[in-house]
C-alpha cells in the first residue's frame, strides 16, 4: 500500500575541508571550523513491502531530485543520488541505512521509521584530537559513531583528566542530553579520523513533538542503554569495593603478623 504523501527526507553528505563530490542538490550550513553539507531530496512514495532488505531497495533507490534545484552535469548523469568525501571513503544513501539498521540503538526500527529520522541527521568528520564536545557543555545533540573511535575523559578533582572509556564504531553517545536536557558529563575527543552521525536535540525533540513512532522507539533505546550502562558501573563498583576490603584485609592481617613478631606476642 503507497503512502498517501511524499515525504522530505534530508539525506546527510559527509563534511570534506577539501573534496566533496555531490551527485545532488545541496544546501550547506557553515559551522565553527567545519561545514556541514545536507542534500535534500525527495523521495517516491514508499511501499510497504515484506522484509527489511526489500524496503531497504526501495528507501535506498526510489528517489528523485527535487523540482526546479539546480544540478551540476555530473549529477544529472549519476542519478540516483551517490556522494562521497573523497575517492578512499565513499558513502552511499543504502550504507548509511544499512549501517544504521544494523546498530543496536536502531534495531527495532522499520526502514521506513528510520528514513523518518534520516531526516535530522547530519553527518560530520572529525580529525585527530578533534573535540566533539565538553564537560559541562550544554547538551544539544546525540551521536552514533559511524567510522573509527572516540576518547572520553572525565575531570579528576586532583591532577589530569582521566581516560574512563573508549568508543567505538556503533557506539551512541550524548543521548543522556535528549533525555534530561542536563550538560555534558565527560569530554569527548576524536582518536584518529572519525565520522560521526549528529542528532541534534531540537530536531529529534520535533519528532517527539509530532508522535513519531521512531522517536519514541529510539527513547525506549536509548533507556536500555543507559540501564545496561548502569548495571556495568555497579558491577565495577561493587569489584572495585570488593579489592579494597580484600586489600585492607591483607594490609591489617600483615601487619598484625608483624606486631606478633616483632613483640614475640604469644596466645
Amino acid at each position: 500500500m503507497e503512502a498517501s504523501r511524499e515525504t522530505t527526507s534530508r539525506c546527510p553528505v559527509v563534511i570534506s575541508s577539501h573534496e566533496v563530490k555531490l551527485r545532488c542538490g545541496i544546501h550547506c550550513d557553515s559551522y565553527a571550523g567545519c561545514t556541514i553539507h545536507r542534500v535534500v531530496v525527495r523521495p517516491a512514495s514508499l511501499r510497504q513491502v515484506p522484509g527489511r532488505d526489500s524496503d531497504l531497495a526501495l528507501i535506498s533507490t526510489q528517489i528523485r531530485r527535487p523540482p526546479g534545484r539546480r544540478q551540476d552535469p555530473i549529477a544529472r548523469s549519476k542519478w540516483p543520488m551517490k556522494w562521497s568525501v573523497n575517492m578512499d571513503h565513499p558513502v552511499t544513501l543504502e550504507q548509511v541505512i544499512s549501517f544504521l539498521l544494523e546498530t543496536p540503538l536502531f534495531e527495532d526500527l522499520t526502514p521506513n521509521e528510520l528514513a523518518e529520522v534520516v531526516q535530522i541527521m547530519l553527518f560530520q568528520r572529525l580529525r585527530d584530537g578533534q573535540l566533539v564536545f565538553q564537560e559541562g557543555d550544554e547538551g544539544d545533540a546525540w551521536f552514533v559513531i559511524f567510522r573509527g573511535e572516540c576518547v572520553v575523559t572525565k575531570n579528576a578533582p586532583v591532577g589530569p583528566a582521566r581516560t574512563i572509556a573508549m568508543l567505538q564504531s556503533r557506539s551512541c553517545f550524548g543521548e543522556m542530553a535528549i533525555l534530561d536536557g542536563s550538560s555534558r558529563s565527560a569530554t569527548i575527543r576524536a582518536r584518529g579520523d572519525v565520522t560521526v552521525f549528529k542528532f541534534p536535540r531540537g530536531s529529534f525533540q520535533e519528532l517527539l513533538g509530532r508522535g513519531s513512532l521512531a522517536a519514541y522507539k529510539l527513547i525506549y533505546a536509548m533507556a536500555r542503554v543507559l540501564c545496561g550502562r548502569q548495571r556495568t558501573i555497579t558491577q565495577q563498583l561493587t569489584s572495585v569495593i570488593e579489592d579494597e576490603v580484600t586489600t585492607v584485609q591483607t594490609s591489617l592481617r600483615d601487619q598484625l603478623q608483624s606486631l606478633v613478631e616483632e613483640y614475640k606476642v604469644s596466645e
